[in-house]
């Protein structure tokens, strides 16, 4: 599939946010509830002006791909428009899924994310795409650490 043209730009957006998601559950006293932090997030001027930067295909491919990796993972709930948003997009990937397990299919045939909502609450909803996978990894560290501590 092709790539939107400002898709270096999307890969840089993608990793800050990977790396500002990461902080916040760092420095969480409980990363479970860290809604509130990650929330913020979504506000976050230079966050908002480098998602604001993305053309309309780069904001798509940015919203599928965090949709696509998240999968069926439990998202924390920042807000609730951003919520009802990021479970459209991960609604899209199921149907999708039940089609062909390639994104690069997905992308191909149309990510059928229009209309996208206003830029903070897009955003918000790819930080909290963001943040099931971390804090899966996290959770299942967790378990892995404890198996090993019986």
């Amino acid at each position: 599939p092709e790539r939107p043209s400002d898709y270096p730009h999307v890969l840089t957006l993608s990793g800050t946010l990977i790396d500002t998601v990461d902080e916040v559950l760092e420095n969480a006293p409980n990363p479970e509830n860290a809604e509130r932090p990650l929330a913020a997030l979504g506000t976050r001027p230079a966050l908002l002006d480098g998602y604001r930067a993305l053309s309309p295909d780069g904001r798509e491919h940015l919203l599928a791909d965090k949709a696509w990796r998240c999968g069926h993972l439990p998202r924390p709930i920042l807000t609730p428009a951003s919520d009802a948003f990021a479970e459209r997009c991960a609604e899209r990937v199921r149907r999708h899924k039940a089609r062909s397990p390639l994104i690069g299919d997905w992308l191909e045939q149309g990510l059928d994310l229009d209309p996208l909502p206003d830029d903070e609450t897009a955003l918000t909803a790819v930080i909290a795409l963001t943040a099931a996978v971390h804090l899966d990894v996290k959770r299942d560290g967790r378990r892995r650490r404890q198996g090993l501590k019986r």
